[in-house]
């Protein structure tokens, strides 16, 4: 073993990561960028039918118009629709009493494959599963999965129990795709 690592996720760090993967990362800014394109395009459709139909079809023009000002809102105020969209999530997953993380985890890093550890599960990963790590100032350690699957490593806990600077040059000399934020 040639690390071996103790983490303890909090519900508000936890959520800290989904706000940071669907906000803030490199594909959160897509995502949000390609939905506010889909909905611009709608945006001439609406205001179209609104005009056009104005005097054939009041109440169509004024659905068209309801769905402008649906769509113009949703363009302005689409990441704080996400933020009220991930503790909705969280809260849901709370009220159903399903776990959305292993608050307590235990990490073993070997030369060929890391193994995390919890009270209720027990996985084993070779590092050809790793397709990408983000590395967040000060914050956490993230090593997403090709099974969807993220582990996240709070920078803190790291620093406190290995050394933080060879613990990042060994992951990434395991995978290729080490982004920092």
């Amino acid at each position: 073993m040639l690390f071996q690592l103790n983490t303890a996720v909090t519900e508000e760090e936890y959520k800290a990561y989904l706000l940071f993967d669907s906000l803030e990362s490199l594909r959160g800014k897509q995502n949000i960028r390609k939905a506010r394109l889909a909905r611009l395009f709608f945006l001439p459709v609406f205001l179209f039918s609104c005009f056009y139909f104005w005097n054939r079809s009041p109440s169509f023009a004024l659905f068209g118009a309801a769905m402008f000002l649906y769509y113009l809102i949703q363009i302005l105020f689409l990441k704080m629709i996400i933020k009220r969209n991930v503790n909705r999530y969280i809260n849901n997953a709370k009220k159903e009493g399903r776990s959305l993380f292993d608050p307590f985890a235990q990490y073993e890093f070997y030369e060929e494959k890391f193994i995390e550890s919890s009270p209720e599960t027990r996985v084993e990963q070779n590092y050809s599963a790793i397709r990408q790590i983000h590395i967040v100032k000060e914050r956490y350690i993230l090593l997403y999965t090709f099974k969807s699957v993220v582990y996240v490593l709070p920078i803190p806990q790291v620093k406190a129990q290995l050394d933080e600077k060879e613990f990042v040059t060994f992951l990434s000399s395991k995978c290729a795709n080490v982004e920092y934020y």
